[in-house]
């Protein structure tokens, strides 16, 4: 279990079985994807590599609410098959006021 600040927990399990099916993809239904917030994207990458996982691609910018200045996103896919998605996001995100939903953004550390 991992608890994360004042934020969400995470429990990860490892569960071994003779048949395994297809890890899900992101157009697939229901959770696709864990995205982890990372301060500095190339290190977490490399790291990440170095530990197993495949970039998808390179080192890209985000979009929409989360393009603000010095954003930087890349997918990889766990040893396991699972989708991750590391970010840095270090200007924050910004949704307009008409939005229909809210995102939750931990308190900054004074």
């Amino acid at each position: 279990m991992i608890l994360i600040g004042t934020g969400p927990g995470i429990e990860l399990f490892e569960i071994k079985a003779e048949s395994q099916r297809q890890p899900v993809g992101l157009s697939d239904y229901g959770i696709n994807h864990l995205s982890i917030s990372v301060s500095e994207i190339e290190p977490a990458l490399e790291q990440a590599v170095k530990a197993g996982a495949t970039a998808l691609s390179e080192i890209h910018g985000n979009s929409r609410y989360e393009d603000t200045p010095g954003n930087a996103t890349v997918y990889v896919t766990a040893p396991w098959g699972g989708l991750i998605e590391l970010q840095c996001i270090p200007n924050g995100y910004y949704y307009p006021t008409s939005s229909e939903t809210k995102v939750w953004i931990p308190p900054k550390k004074e």
